[in-house]
Protein backbone atom coordinates (compact mmCIF):
# COMPACT_ATOMS: atom_id res chain seq x y z
CA UNK A 1 0.00 0.00 0.00
CA UNK A 2 2.44 2.41 1.24
CA UNK A 3 4.40 1.65 -2.21
CA UNK A 4 1.35 2.24 -4.15
CA UNK A 5 0.96 5.48 -2.86
CA UNK A 6 4.84 6.71 -2.88
CA UNK A 7 4.99 5.32 -7.16
CA UNK A 8 1.76 7.06 -7.42
CA UNK A 9 3.51 10.41 -5.91
CA UNK A 10 6.23 10.36 -8.03
CA UNK A 11 4.47 9.64 -11.43
CA UNK A 12 1.71 12.23 -10.22
CA UNK A 13 4.41 14.62 -9.98
CA UNK A 14 6.45 13.72 -13.18
CA UNK A 15 3.57 14.31 -15.34
CA UNK A 16 1.98 17.29 -13.41
CA UNK A 17 5.90 18.37 -14.72
CA UNK A 18 5.74 17.26 -17.70
CA UNK A 19 2.01 18.92 -18.42
CA UNK A 20 3.28 22.22 -17.11
CA UNK A 21 6.66 21.91 -19.29
CA UNK A 22 3.97 21.48 -22.64
CA UNK A 23 1.89 24.25 -21.78
CA UNK A 24 5.18 26.38 -21.35
CA UNK A 25 6.40 25.22 -24.66
CA UNK A 26 2.92 25.46 -26.41
CA UNK A 27 3.08 29.67 -25.09
CA UNK A 28 5.74 30.29 -27.20
CA UNK A 29 7.65 26.94 -28.43
CA UNK A 30 10.37 27.38 -25.73
CA UNK A 31 10.49 26.24 -22.28
CA UNK A 32 11.78 27.77 -19.25
CA UNK A 33 12.16 31.30 -20.37
CA UNK A 34 9.75 33.07 -17.57
CA UNK A 35 6.61 32.69 -20.06
CA UNK A 36 5.11 30.44 -17.38
CA UNK A 37 6.07 31.52 -13.68
CA UNK A 38 8.30 28.47 -11.58
CA UNK A 39 5.37 28.53 -8.98
CA UNK A 40 3.26 27.10 -12.27
CA UNK A 41 5.57 24.75 -12.81
CA UNK A 42 5.70 23.73 -8.45
CA UNK A 43 2.04 24.10 -8.75
CA UNK A 44 1.52 21.29 -11.25
CA UNK A 45 4.30 19.32 -10.05
CA UNK A 46 2.48 19.34 -6.36
CA UNK A 47 -0.76 18.46 -7.47
CA UNK A 48 0.00 15.69 -9.65
CA UNK A 49 1.79 14.31 -7.14
CA UNK A 50 -1.02 14.65 -4.36
CA UNK A 51 -3.39 12.96 -7.17
CA UNK A 52 -1.32 10.40 -8.21
CA UNK A 53 -0.51 9.76 -4.34
CA UNK A 54 -4.27 9.44 -4.23
CA UNK A 55 -5.18 7.38 -7.23
CA UNK A 56 -1.96 5.36 -5.91
CA UNK A 57 -3.56 4.18 -2.38
CA UNK A 58 -7.04 3.64 -4.36
CA UNK A 59 -5.41 1.59 -6.95
CA UNK A 60 -3.48 -0.45 -3.77
CA UNK A 61 -6.07 -0.68 -1.49
CA UNK A 62 -8.62 -2.65 -3.97
CA UNK A 63 -5.91 -5.07 -5.17
CA UNK A 64 -5.35 -5.74 -1.94
CA UNK A 65 -8.96 -6.23 -1.10
CA UNK A 66 -9.29 -8.00 -4.38
CA UNK A 67 -6.65 -10.44 -4.12
CA UNK A 68 -7.97 -11.23 -0.36
CA UNK A 69 -11.22 -11.69 -1.47
CA UNK A 70 -9.96 -14.31 -4.53
CA UNK A 71 -7.50 -16.29 -1.84
CA UNK A 72 -9.46 -15.70 1.10
CA UNK A 73 -11.07 -20.13 0.27
CA UNK A 74 -6.82 -20.85 0.08
CA UNK A 75 -5.85 -18.69 3.54
CA UNK A 76 -8.92 -20.34 5.53
CA UNK A 77 -7.74 -24.04 4.48
CA UNK A 78 -3.92 -22.91 5.65
CA UNK A 79 -5.71 -21.62 8.69
CA UNK A 80 -7.52 -25.00 9.46
CA UNK A 81 -4.58 -27.28 8.42
CA UNK A 82 -2.63 -24.69 11.14
CA UNK A 83 -5.23 -25.56 13.61
CA UNK A 84 -5.17 -29.40 12.91
CA UNK A 85 -1.21 -29.90 13.40
CA UNK A 86 -1.53 -28.34 16.52
CA UNK A 87 -3.41 -30.74 18.55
Amino acid sequence: MVSALIIGAIVGACIGFGTATYIDYQDDGQIFNGSVAWYDYLGATVLGGVAGAAIGAGLGAFTGMSFLQHYQPVLQWYKQLLEQLRL
